[in-house]
This record gives structure tokens, C-alpha cells and sequence, in this order.
């Protein structure tokens, strides 16, 4: 998303706080799950994070877990929208200034096609592994750029390879059939009656406009030869 350039600074502390609750929002929906839902390691088969000495899964309870599932998505959206809302009206301040960069054109093309391939490489990338992980925050910061990086990559390369020529057969075949369509238009008496009448339309102001330009020229060229009569009149 890109806002429009227009005012750049939020003018009224209304703006400034919807600014910050929304800012909030998303950067605690984003990571709050990091003190609790993905605060340990994941659970075994014979594990449960409900054990008193358990060592793995989440911290939160079965109450907060519901509360956290049932609420993100809704405030992750809403928050969203009040951004775009933001930044559509130029009152997104220095956010607005950062998404109005260049750099986020190309990868905005290429949003949908990660998302539907990063679950791919997700699987692969677990499927792959040989031995057990030991959960760290760096081991997971490194996996999500590698999925990141590799998501993008792949969906470049299926833009380029189906997206893209898709696109143009589409466009290609939109217009030929748009031509086609306007010719045998044309092409019908009743269409060509049409087009005259609409050309002569067109052409009355051009003609009415030149008639008044005439009628001025033979006023000043009537009254030039008024004058120049009584001057010779007179001598």
C-alpha cells in the first residue's frame, strides 16, 4: 500500500492518537504472542503445556489463547483499514512518508503469489530436516527471512512465468475483441447516422464561432469605412 502525497504531517491530536492506537495494535497483535504463545519450544508427542513442570508450548492459558484467536484477526483488519484510511486522506505523517518509497512497488506485485507459496516452503523446510531444533529467537528470526527471501523469489518467478504473459494475453485479447466490437459499430447505417450527427454536434460551436468572428470583422470594417467617408466629407 502507498499513500497519496498530500499533507504530511497529522494536523490534530485526534489524528495523532488514532496514529498511536494503531500503531499499537498492530506492533502488540504482531508480537505478543512471543511472551506466551511461542515463548518456549514446541511440544513432542508425549508432551503437554499443561503439565505443572511443563517445559514447552505456550505459557497462556486455554482462556487467553480463545481470547487472543478470537480477537487479532479483527484488530490486525480494523487496524489496517484505519491506516489506510490515514494515509488515503495524507494524514499518515512520517508512516505515510515511508510507504510512499519505491522500493514497496515491485514487492507489492508479488504479495499474493508469496502468500500462496510460503506454506510450501514452509513444509519443505521442516520436511527436510533430519534431527531435532533447538528453539532459539535467532534461529527463528533466520527462518522467517530464508522463508521470506525464498517466498518472494519463487513468486518473481511465477509472475514472470504465468502471471505476467497471462496478463498480456488477456489485455491482448480485451482489445481485439473492444476493435472488433467498435468497427462492426461503425459499420451498421444506423451507427454511422449516429457518428454524423455526433460529428456535426461537435462542429456547431466551431461553426457559430466563426460566424461571430465575421460579424465582428464586417462591423469593424463597416464602421472603419464610416469614418473614413466623413473625413472625406469634411475636407
Amino acid at each position: 500500500a502507498m499513500c497519496l502525497p498530500q499533507r504530511r504531517t497529522i494536523t490534530s491530536w485526534k489524528q495523532k492518537t488514532t496514529m498511536t492506537l494503531v500503531l499499537v495494535t498492530l506492533f502488540s497483535v504482531t508480537f505478543i504472542t512471543a511472551t506466551g504463545a511461542y515463548s518456549r519450544r514446541a511440544c513432542e508427542v508425549h508432551e503437554t503445556p499443561f503439565a505443572h513442570d511443563a517445559a514447552c508450548g505456550s505459557t497462556w492459558s486455554p482462556q487467553m489463547t480463545f481470547l487472543y484467536t478470537a480477537t487479532a484477526p479483527s484488530l490486525w483488519s480494523l487496524s489496517v483499514a484505519v491506516l489506510l484510511g490515514l494515509c488515503l486522506n495524507g494524514n499518515a505523517g512520517m508512516i505515510g512518508n515511508i510507504l510512499e518509497w519505491q522500493i514497496w512497488t515491485p514487492l507489492s506485485h508479488l504479495t499474493f503469489g508469496a502468500y500462496l507459496i510460503h506454506p510450501i516452503v514452509i513444509y519443505v523446510q521442516q520436511l527436510a530436516d533430519t534431527q531435532k531444533e533447538d528453539f532459539s529467537g535467532f534461529g527463528t528470526l533466520m527462518d522467517y527471512i530464508s522463508v521470506s527471501v525464498v517466498s518472494f523469489a519463487a513468486a518473481l518467478v511465477l509472475a514472470l512465468l504465468v502471471e505476467m504473459p497471462c496478463a498480456y494475453l488477456m489485455k491482448f485479447y480485451m482489445s481485439r475483441d473492444a476493435l472488433t466490437r467498435s468497427r462492426e459499430e461503425a459499420s451498421t447505417p444506423e451507427q454511422g447516422q449516429m457518428n454524423e450527427d455526433s460529428a456535426d454536434r461537435q462542429s456547431l460551436p466551431l461553426l457559430e464561432k466563426e460566424r461571430d468572428e465575421n460579424m465582428n470583422v464586417n462591423k469593424i470594417q463597416q464602421q472603419y469605412g464610416s469614418v473614413q467617408r466623413h473625413r472625406q466629407t469634411r475636407v
